[in-house]
């Protein structure tokens, strides 16, 4: 009667630490080895009208905005060369309303948590898209609102 039970007892906790041991590596977002290259994310953040533009501040999570606030966004990113980013607003129906460069134009090797300040909403109240491009090429978009 104890050998069965303590063979319950060595079962029970194997499949608890098997349990855990998945559990954790499954909340990774990647695989060791094939991590994500260039823009992993971007989350936009209101600066509210009248606070100051700072290179260090960070903002309220959002994706609405009025005329007047500022448009901060925080990010992680993978970047493995040297590359010029750059930045275009898109009103609903697909025109540019804004295009903009971060800095020179240029960026770093970078691995990491970044942060942009500041750009201005569109004027145009309504659904937009802000485009981020790495050389060129469409890296990450996010879904914003201006409202009144």
């Amino acid at each position: 009667m104890k050998k069965k039970t303590l063979i319950i007892v060595i079962v029970s906790l194997l499949i608890i630490i098997i349990i855990s041991i998945f559990m954790t590596y499954s909340r990774l977002p990647y695989q060791k080895g094939t991590e994500p290259k260039g823009l992993i994310w971007i989350d936009l953040r209101k600066i509210p009208a009248g606070t100051p533009a700072e290179s260090d501040i960070e903002g309220i999570a959002t994706t609405t905005f009025r005329n007047g606030d500022l448009i901060g966004m925080v990010g992680i990113a993978n970047i493995s060369k040297e590359g010029k980013l750059s930045f275009k607003v898109l009103t609903e129906d697909g025109k540019l309303s804004q295009e903009f460069f971060f800095g020179s134009g240029k960026i770093n090797p970078y691995t990491g948590r970044m942060r942009f300040c500041c750009i201005h909403p569109p004027p145009e109240i309504g659904k937009h898209e802000l485009q981020v491009y790495f050389n060129e090429k469409k890296a990450y978009s996010v879904p914003f609102e201006v409202v009144k």
